[in-house]
């Protein structure tokens, strides 16, 4: 998987399933890279205007899938 990862172009839009504490959490946003066995994005879709977004650093261990997303038109 962390081939695959970094082959991705950065910034692309990827949707992530993951775990956190016994929890399954999805979340889309911006791949940013990997870094320190860690995946690095910028959380779209987690906090209220004017926030643009939030970044999140998820180890790669806790990960399930990765899906890149296409981009909106």
């Amino acid at each position: 998987m962390l081939k695959d990862l970094q082959a991705l172009p950065a910034p692309a839009r990827i949707r992530v399933i993951y775990r956190i504490r016994g929890r399954r959490v999805i979340t889309t946003g911006l791949f940013l890279g990997v870094f320190n066995r860690r995946l690095f994005l910028l959380d779209l879709g987690s906090c209220p205007p004017p926030c643009f977004g939030r970044l999140l650093g998820i180890p790669l261990r806790n990960i399930e899938s990765v899906t890149a997303q296409p981009e909106p038109a």
